[in-house]
Formats: C-alpha cells, sequence, structure tokens
C-alpha cells in the first residue's frame, strides 16, 4: 500500500481552513483502499482560530496537528516540518497551501495517481491565474529556470504540489529555507538532481492574493540566485509544459490591485514615469538587464540576500508595466515564453 500525506502549512487560515479540510479529505477518499491516506495541519499559532476550526472538523479519515513554537513565522518552516513527518513514514506528500478558498476534491486524484507516484519526482499545476497576479511566477523564476537550466517550468511558486517519497528522501531538510522560498526551492532540487517534473492542468483554486509581494519576490529571488549559482550548468530541457496548454481554460477577473506603492521615484527622478510611458521591449530590457547582472554577480560569489535590494525596482516596475497592457491569454502567455529566451540570451 502506498502512503500518502496531504498536508497544508497554515497560519491565520481561518476563513478557508474548514472547507479545504472537507474537500481534501473527500479528494483523498477517491483514492481508495490502495492509498493510506493522513490529513496533516502544520500549524503556526496566529492571531485567529485556524486550528480549532481544524480540529473541529469531524474527519473520517487518520488526521493531526503539527505544531509550530509560539512566534514561529515561515511559510518554509512549516513545509519542513510537513517533509520531515512524511520521510518518517515513507510517504509521498501533496501539499496544498491553507488559503484556498476553492478547491476541487478530484485535483487529489489527478496528482496523486498510481503512475505519478511511481515515477518518484516532483509534480507541479498548470493553470490560469488572474492578471496581476503570480509576478514573481511569470517575471522571475519561471524565465530564470529557462534560462538557467533549460527548463520550461510554468508554476515553478506553486503551492499545490506532489513530492513523492523517493524525492524527499533526498532533500536535505537543513537546507531549505524558512520563508517564501521554500516552493522553488523545492522545484529547483528537482531539476538540479535530475529528479522527473510532471505538469499538469488542474482548475486554478480561487485564494486571495496577499499584500506582501515585496517579500515573496524577494525570498524567491535569493533563494533562485542561490541555486543558479551552484546549478554547475545542470541542462534540464527535457522538461517541457504541453503546447498551449492554456487553450480553453478559464481565466478570473484581472487582480484589482497595483505596485506603485512599491515604486520609489526619488531613487531615479524620472526613471519610473519614463519607462512606464515607454516602449514594451525597453521595459522588458531593462528587467532582463537587471536581472542578468544580479545573476553573474551571484555566480561570482556575491550575495544572493544582498543582490535582492537592486532587483525590488526594476522588477515591480516591469510587473506594473504588464499589469497595465491587458493582454489576452495568448499574447500572456508568447511574453513568458519571449522573456524566458530573452533572458537565456542576456546570459549566455
Amino acid at each position: 500500500m502506498e502512503r500518502l500525506i496531504v498536508g497544508v502549512p497554515a497560519r491565520n487560515e481561518a476563513t478557508t481552513i474548514a472547507d479545504l479540510a472537507a474537500a481534501l479529505e473527500q479528494g483523498a477518499a477517491m483514492l481508495g483502499e490502495g492509498v493510506g491516506c493522513e490529513l496533516v495541519l502544520a500549524y503556526q499559532p496566529g492571531v485567529d482560530d485556524t486550528l480549532a476550526r481544524w480540529q473541529s472538523y469531524p474527519f473520517r479519515l487518520p488526521n493531526r496537528v503539527l505544531m509550530g513554537a509560539a512566534g514561529e513565522t515561515g511559510k518554509g518552516r512549516n513545509v519542513k516540518r510537513l517533509i520531515r513527518h512524511a520521510r518518517a513514514r515513507d510517504a509521498h506528500l501533496l501539499l496544498v497551501d491553507g488559503d484556498l478558498s476553492s478547491f476541487e476534491p478530484q485535483t487529489v486524484a489527478a496528482f496523486c495517481s498510481e503512475e505519478r507516484l511511481a515515477r518518484g519526482g516532483l509534480v507541479l499545476p498548470l493553470w490560469c491565474r488572474p492578471r496581476g497576479e503570480g509576478n514573481s511566477t511569470d517575471f522571475l523564476a519561471c524565465p530564470l529556470i529557462f534560462a538557467a537550466l533549460g527548463a520550461r517550468v510554468r508554476h515553478p511558486l506553486a503551492g499545490q504540489r506532489l513530492l513523492t517519497n523517493q524525492l524527499l528522501a533526498s532533500v536535505d531538510c537543513d537546507q531549505l529555507p524558512d520563508g517564501y522560498g521554500i516552493d522553488v526551492a523545492l522545484t529547483g532540487h528537482a531539476l538540479v538532481t535530475n529528479r522527473p517534473v510532471d505538469q499538469l492542468t488542474v482548475p486554478f483554486p480561487a485564494h486571495q492574493a496577499g499584500p506582501n509581494s515585496d517579500q515573496i519576490m524577494g525570498d524567491v529571488a535569493s533563494t533562485l540566485l542561490a541555486l543558479v549559482a551552484a546549478s554547475g550548468g545542470t541542462d534540464r530541457s527535457d522538461v517541457r509544459w504541453p503546447d498551449q496548454w492554456w487553450r480553453d481554460q478559464p481565466r478570473a477577473e484581472p487582480a484589482p490591485r497595483s505596485f506603485h506603492r512599491h515604486l520609489d521615484p526619488v531613487r531615479a527622478p524620472g526613471r519610473v514615469s519614463g519607462l512606464l510611458n515607454a516602449d514594451p521591449l525597453q521595459v522588458r530590457d531593462h528587467w532582463c538587464e537587471a536581472l542578468a547582472a544580479s545573476v553573474r554577480q551571484a555566480c561570482l560569489g556575491g550575495d544572493p540576500a544582498g543582490l535582492v535590494a537592486d532587483l525590488l525596482q526594476p522588477f515591480f516596475l516591469h510587473a506594473e508595466y504588464r499589469r497595465n497592457t491587458e493582454p489576452d491569454l495568448d499574447r500572456a502567455e508568447a511574453y513568458v515564453a519571449e522573456l524566458s529566451e530573452r533572458l537565456a540570451a542576456a546570459l549566455s
């Protein structure tokens, strides 16, 4: 019998946790008797009743809580707690973020098919996010992973993923980040250790985009710069998403937010307003040049965390510009591929 941990890292997720628990249990039950499932909440004490709502849910399947220490924060700490729990049981781990306000139960079976469990690698989702969300995915992680490793991984930061027991056995938890860089670090580990990386189309689970874009971008950027510097020229051009995978996928309404608050015209008078009204290729190249420069410095031994400070302004300027271009899906996906190729050329 295969063992599966359905793990939910959470802190202050009271509005979503009970409905998510119900959907995950229903999905786990669909796997049948051939897979022994346990639903596990990795919980960090916060300011709401997330824990009480999870514990009051009338589970029928085995379940437990892995408690963090009072005052502990950082998504990575929760995820590492789940990884250690799954490894101790030689179980696969399906990670599902606790802030999802919709989750299709059949998604559990889509990730955890017998074939995917047997492949021994990583399974990531393919889905269409609302325009204005996923900027660290679209404009940082996806292009940089392609430029450095040749891999076309569309959602390397996804908080919904399957890590098989074979992949988990190769992970050194002590080397994984404590913050938002955890997801891309696990993707990077699968790539540089030549594990299979599958990508499957699943419904996008609704969630409320948070206000911490700068922290997410900083964590992801520093993690990726360190990964690329240590990758040693790994070639994973075997990893590709299906051609035009987004066709017939629904797309949610654009996210109602702006990144102007992250822009600092005082540091570069006229530069912000000038680029926000510039030609698209000029804005693209401005971001590519900044990112490529940071990659080169990281490969020469520069501190990845220190390099992030110089990336924040060009990143958010580029993200704000793209937010206002209103592309359709075909053009949006073409741009991600174009940006990836441009960055690869800049680093060649």
